[in-house]
């Protein structure tokens, strides 16, 4: 191979390494071009300060570096590579003195200057690092560079000058609608006043068609309490654009809010005049009734929806939402039916689910999710009601495969950890449960019903006594008024011979709630380990009129009578 070859096949891998010098910002062509190329001498030093690099050895790197730069003292590149080799030997003061004469070499060096405010910050000299961070975002207009200047500047009390670099990054010919929208929505926490406002408005101005823009402008409006603001602009827009559709629905929401409801049906209303025949509209129209409470108005017209799209499962559903709202849980069901019937859409499906549960049709409401889970498989609402109607049939070996897949999407949900170790302990898995219930607890201590469950099944099992006192004292402080609680608390004492303090909790707990037969029998089980026969049978016959079909309850009082 010629030696012209060889030293520009180097000089290639040599532009490359310095170019991957610094991964933050890359120069840009024309800092490119002024750089140059590095001399063939400085360019196999360089190759060989990269190669002690990657086998880890720092000091010869340094070594590399610095021959690099007596090879060509004019190269920027060199000399930053330099600067970054004394900075990994920790040697600060030389690291600032290369990297200064890197960007005196050339002003508009975006990587130097990078570099130069990293070390700058590093010493809490904030002034000096914005001053370069300055120079490297005036050079690359990067937003990285405008986030990390404006940030720097808002820490040195500054806002104006974020404010500045806000608009500048927001004005760039090559920021895209999405990308100022999502700098609106990262600053909303800023320190620095009104820095959404500036990529929100800017947004606007630019593309003034972007109703997505106008949304979610005034959704923080809204939300940062400047309703006033927020209702001006939708109305504004709204009157302007007679077309839009999105941004006059975002008005409504606002004015369904603040219970201004007589504002939002003329809102609706324009909308409905203007595209009476258009479904969508129909069915938000419709949607809007039930919710604004107009339920009568609302059925008429899913009805006529119906009638006029007989096909259209959507007419059902909006019909069976109305019906939910009335209350009326039958006729929910029925047009749920005749929804999923027609497609089989999944808002059907999970209506009909939820509307079968809520009437104690069980089976009816499990036959459903799981029709829509063969359609929809994961869905998690069609879970939740599946694990509930199987949970409500005491299917309860069925209903922990489907708990288990809802906590693992989310494994700090410690309502659905909680069904999970009920369904396992009801499946007679002992063991299993104990692990999620204490897997509950580690997430949140003071989950009283968790508390209590496992310290009950600890004193129903008779083990871990120590245990169990220790978890239910801390459930009945937590909820001293609870009669489960102190339900689970006498039973306790109940297995550990305590039969006084066991009595005291049980009566407190049907004086609490005297409707449940279990806390009856195990009053009936402690008066008879006392000796106090004719209040364990009354006890007993309590429990019994509570739950006629009891036979273990039956044969404890026949044995009591036998004595």
């Amino acid at each position: 191979m010629r030696v012209e070859a060889l030293f520009a096949g180097c000089a290639l891998l040599a532009m490359s390494s310095c170019a991957s010098l610094e991964v933050r910002e890359a120069p840009s062509h024309e800092t490119a071009v002024r750089q140059g190329s590095p001399r063939p001498e400085a360019i196999l030093r360089l190759l060989a300060a990269k190669r002690a690099e990657r086998r880890g050895d720092p000091a010869g790197a340094l070594a590399q570096w610095q021959a690099a730069v007596r090879a060509d003292s004019s190269s920027p590149s060199l000399r930053l590579g330099l600067a970054k080799a004394y900075s990994v030997q920790s040697n600060d003061s030389l690291a600032l003195v290369n990297g200064r004469r890197s960007v005196l070499l050339d002003s508009n060096y975006v990587d130097g200057h990078l570099f130069l405010a990293g070390l700058y910050e590093g010493r809490n000299d904030f002034i000096s690092a914005a001053t370069h961070l300055e120079a490297a975002f005036r050079e690359s207009k990067s937003p990285e560079t405008g986030w990390q200047l404006a940030r720097l500047y808002a820490r040195l009390a500054r806002p104006e000058e974020s404010r500045r670099v806000y608009q500048t990054m927001a004005d760039a010919p090559t920021a895209h609608p999405d990308d100022v929208l999502a700098w609106a929505e990262q600053v909303q926490m800023s320190p620095v006043k009104g820095a959404s406002d500036i990529f929100y408005t800017t947004c606007m101005r630019r593309w003034p068609g972007n109703e997505e823009a106008v949304g979610a402008y005034a959704e923080y409006l809204a939300r940062s309490g400047r309703r006033a603001e927020a209702e001006r602009l939708l109305r504004g827009w709204s009157a302007g654009h007679p077309d839009s559709r999105e941004v006059p629905k975002r008005y409504i929401q606002l004015l369904v809010a603040q219970d201004r409801w007589a504002d939002a049906d003329s809102v609706w209303m324009r909308i409905w005049r203007e595209s009476p025949d258009d479904l969508v509209e129909q069915k938000g129209w419709i949607t809007y009734l039930t919710k604004r409470g107009q339920i009568p108005l609302a059925i008429t017209n899913a009805q006529r929806l119906i009638e006029t799209q007989p096909s259209d499962g959507d007419g059902y559903v909006l019909l069976g939402q109305a019906h939910v709202a009335r209350g009326d849980l039958h006729e929910a069901a029925a047009a749920f039916e005749q929804a999923a019937a027609r497609d089989s859409s999944l808002e059907a499906l999970s209506e009909l689910a939820y509307a079968r549960a809520g009437l104690k049709q069980y089976a009816a409401a499990e036959r459903a999710a799981r029709q829509g889970l063969s359609k929809y498989p994961g869905d998690e609402r069609l879970l939740s009601i599946y694990s509930a109607a199987l949970s409500s049939q005491n299917k309860w070996r069925e209903a922990v495969p489907v708990l288990r897949a809802l906590t693992e999407r989310d494994t700090t949900d410690t309502d659905r950890l909680f069904d999970l170790g009920a369904s396992l302990e009801r499946a007679g898995e002992f063991d299993s449960a104990v692990v999620v219930f204490k897997r509950l607890l580690s997430i949140n201590r003071h989950h009283a019903d968790a508390l209590n469950y496992l310290g009950f099944m600890f004193a129903d099992r008779n083990v871990h006594l120590a245990e169990a006192e220790s978890l239910l004292t801390e459930a009945v402080r937590l909820e001293p008024r609870n009669a489960a609680f102190l339900d689970s608390m006498g039973w306790l004492f109940f297995r550990q011979g305590r039969y006084q303090e066991a009595k005291e909790h049980l009566a407190d707990a049907i004086e609490i709630d005297g409707s449940v037969a279990e806390m009856h029998v195990h009053l009936g089980d402690v008066l008879s380990a006392l000796g106090d026969r004719d209040n364990a049978r009354e006890a007993y016959r309590a429990a019994l009129r509570l739950d006629p079909a009891n036979r273990t309850v039956e044969r404890k009082l026949r044995l009591l009578e036998r004595r």
